[in-house]
């Protein structure tokens, strides 16, 4: 058993987390923006015992270390996707471990069961982005006048 567990790929139990430091190489402007957000600063709202205890842990760390709801918290650890070569390619990323946000993400602490009394969100693309991603540049097109003769 033991010769195994020396030859078996880090991979093989599980992926790590990779802390803030390493999406922000690639990811300034998301950092920026999120850096301004509530959920950068979770973790400095407990007070006393609250940092010890598991319950409070759940939402305001994303992992042993890693301080605040940072990006892993919600798309997952990130060592098996998180290469340049990886994260080129989304369906790449997804099928190595990076997930998909969705309501249900957010519902893990913004829930009935917080007792914070956290202010009611409507999960959408557009909230999400407000609340923790730098905004999208949108395209707008403008219309165009007939261009008739």
């Amino acid at each position: 058993l033991t010769l195994l567990v020396c030859v078996l790929p880090s991979q093989a139990f599980g992926a790590q987390y990779m802390g803030e430091s390493v999406c922000r190489m690639c990811h300034q402007k998301i950092f920026l923006a999120w850096k301004e957000t509530g959920h950068a600063v979770t973790y400095d709202k407990l007070v006393g015992q609250e940092r010890n205890k598991r319950v409070c842990q759940r939402c305001h760390v994303t992992a042993r270390g890693l301080e605040g709801v940072q990006c892993e918290s919600c798309h997952g650890p990130g060592s098996q996707y998180s290469t340049l070569s990886i994260m080129r390619d989304r369906e790449k990323a997804l099928e190595n471990g990076l997930r998909e946000v969705t309501p249900q993400t957010c519902l893990r602490c913004h829930s009935g069961k917080s007792p914070h009394k956290l202010k009611p969100f409507k999960y959408t693309q557009e909230e999400l982005l407000k609340l923790v991603h730098a905004p999208s540049p949108v395209k707008t097109v403008e219309p165009q006048a007939d261009s008739e003769p």
